[in-house]
């Protein structure tokens, strides 16, 4: 489940880019269904099904994607490896994450936010003496972007491998196959709610870098479902790097919803950012957790971006 020890709830509710303008990863999404679309069909698995209760669940195999994850990350460590040696390796990862955050978070931010983003992202830029380095960034969010859609948690991974994770604070890195088991059961009958409601919410309260959520969208491309509009997702975090890499993964893989910078036990609410890819969840479904519907989709995006204040559990 990304950096902390595996903890998935899930809850069924009864009813761009600024700085990198050269890339634009939704029109990479060649799989995503749009109003109009067909729907996409079931994947079925390589292995048969098991039996968890009355559950059927789908082992998933792992072999298939892991030769081109483990290339994946390693070039990506290597470039991270080559930038600007007066900084160590961990200082540009949360450097890139910085960067990366802001860009995407400031296209769905009220203009008050956006300011404070821009501003974080220029107090970073001027810290490298080689701004080559800084134009580089977008390469390493490609490297991302191709990891997160091939059933990986790519960033828990990096993360891990560049030894910046805090063991005291309880960041350890589960592997995505871990987080995937866990998904296909939790998720083993969602295809009842969502036929019937039309969507699930998911809420995930200590996400690390967001490996259990790629993994219940991975399981719901294989059935065949769209996550960007048949789940929203509410994820947690109360360290700040965390919520960064769960927010870039949940970016790149076109989900929608809410990435806290937040403590669950005591509720206390850092910041709140919504996913760029939640108006088309919004656009079809409304606020989940909102009776009133609202008809200005940015406007309640603004709402959604709760900067502080006390975190609501669903």
């Amino acid at each position: 489940m990304g950096l902390c020890p595996p903890s998935l709830k899930v809850k069924f509710a009864s009813s761009c880019l600024s700085r990198i303008p050269t890339l634009h990863f939704s029109a990479l999404r060649s799989d995503r269904c749009r109003p109009g679309d067909p729907p996409r069909q079931s994947q079925p698995s390589p292995f048969p099904p098991v039996l968890a209760g009355q559950a059927e669940v789908h082992l998933f195999d792992a072999t298939s994607a892991s030769w081109e994850e483990e290339m994946t990350t390693n070039n990506f460590i290597k470039a991270i490896h080559s930038f600007d040696h007066s900084m160590n390796v961990g200082e540009h990862f949360r450097n890139f994450l910085t960067l990366a955050y802001c860009a995407y978070a400031k296209t769905v931010s009220s203009p008050e936010r956006a300011e404070i983003l821009e501003a974080e992202y220029m107090r970073v830029v001027v810290t490298y003496q080689d701004k080559d380095d800084v134009r580089r960034m977008p390469e390493l969010i490609a490297m991302v972007f191709e990891g997160v859609h091939a059933n990986s948690d790519f960033l828990g991974s990096v993360s891990s491998e560049l030894n910046v994770l805090d063991g005291k604070a309880g960041q350890f890195f589960t592997p995505y196959e871990v987080s995937r088991l866990m998904a296909e059961i939790n998720l083993s009958n969602v295809a009842e709610t969502i036929e019937a409601k039309g969507y699930f919410t998911i809420q995930e309260p200590a996400c690390g870098a967001g490996g259990m959520i790629l993994a219940a969208a991975d399981v719901l491309d294989r059935l065949g479902f769209d996550p960007t509009t048949t789940m929203w997702v509410e994820a947690i975090d109360v360290a700040s790097m965390c919520q960064k890499m769960a927010y870039l993964q949940c970016t790149l893989r076109g989900l929608s919803g809410r990435v806290h910078h937040a403590n669950t036990l005591t509720l206390d609410n850092y910041q709140s950012d919504v996913l760029k890819d939640s108006v088309l969840f919004l656009e079809q479904h409304g606020d989940p957790f909102d009776a009133e519907p609202e008809n200005n989709i940015q406007k309640k995006v603004e709402q959604l971006s709760n900067p502080l204040g006390q975190l609501s559990l669903f």
